[in-house]
């Protein structure tokens, strides 16, 4: 504290802080002074200790620096990613007709911890029918239930998890059938979804940008969709064909954090391609390390093709 009086008294200069992710809630009726919030409260902290400096947003240079990863940051998310592989595994041999969402929230929280991290680095999304709809589970953040209910045989479920260790998350997903296998109509939407992701996947490599990954998944759905059978899987196919479907994000001290224009060596990004079909919706999602040469997929180990997840979850 000394030192940093003496250094701003000498040369006023500004003070760089963080900001959160979302909106922060101050807790106070209007009018008054904010009681919560703790980024907003050490921004106010350090205006009225340090009135002669000026305080900006450190955001950007934050978020270039967390978009390259060091070799350190790498190891930490290559382990955190292959817990989370195990805990996914976890969640398909617990999910069943007849079982609760929670009960296989909990089961990855067992296996998280049992993996040896310190639990989940958000808690777990186990999103059956309905909720698997995006515009429905991001109401979990904010029921006292967590939009629980009971998983029906012909459903799939949203399983989309993380561990955490090291100081840093996690972010991985499939979505699962809960009766085991996916039906005709849906194993289609599924490998129509897969098709186009591993097409982004294929793309990844330094100095790619973001926009060309997108652009790589849209054009392979745009070759698929010829040979689609169901009007399930052509509305997909439509919904896909958009920049808006293929969700991309860094991975790091925050399991979701934000994607810069371009693809760098050692960035750790997570690909998470989602879309309606009926009364369904279907996502998947991996932790990818990018390197000069290509990239390495840091949750391997898990299926993609539909006949991959029917022997996932026969494993239960």
């Amino acid at each position: 504290m000394a030192w940093l009086r003496d250094r701003l008294s000498a040369d006023p200069t500004v003070l760089y802080v963080d900001e959160p992710r979302r909106s922060e809630a101050a807790g106070n009726p209007a009018g008054m002074p904010p009681v919560a919030g703790p980024f907003g409260l050490w921004r106010r902290s350090l205006e009225a200790t340090f009135p002669g400096a000026r305080i900006k947003s450190a955001l950007e240079a934050l978020r270039e620096l967390r978009w390259v990863k060091s070799p350190a940051e790498i190891e930490a998310l290559r382990d955190n990613a292959q817990a989370t592989v195990a805990a996914l595994r976890a969640a398909a041999a617990r999910i069943a007709p007849g079982v609760r969402q929670r009960e296989v929230e909990a089961s990855v929280v067992a296996a998280c911890l049992e993996a040896g991290t310190q639990g989940p680095s958000f808690w777990p999304w186990a999103m059956s029918g309905p909720n698997a709809h995006v515009d429905r589970l991001v109401r979990a953040f904010f029921t006292y239930e967590h939009l629980d209910r009971t998983m029906e045989a012909g459903e799939v479920v949203r399983v989309d998890i993380g561990c955490a260790n090291h100081g840093y998350g996690a972010d991985v997903g499939r979505t699962l059938p809960v009766s085991g296998r996916f039906d005709e109509r849906q194993a289609e939407v599924w490998e129509l979804l897969t098709g186009g992701y591993l097409a982004g996947l294929a793309a990844m490599r330094a100095e790619v940008s973001v926009q060309a990954v997108r652009a790589a998944s849209c054009a392979r759905i745009r070759e698929l969709l010829p040979s689609l059978r169901s009007d399930a899987a052509r509305q997909a196919a439509r919904s896909l064909d958009v920049d808006s479907a293929w969700h991309l994000h860094g991975v790091g001290i925050e399991s979701g954090e934000k994607a810069l224009a371009v693809l760098r060596a050692g960035t750790v990004l997570a690909y998470e391609p989602g879309v309606p079909a009926g009364p369904d919706a279907f996502y998947l999602e991996d932790m990818i390390l990018v390197t000069d040469s290509g990239h390495e997929v840091l949750s391997s180990g898990l299926p993609y093709s539909a006949a991959g997840i029917a022997e996932l979850m026969r494993q239960r």
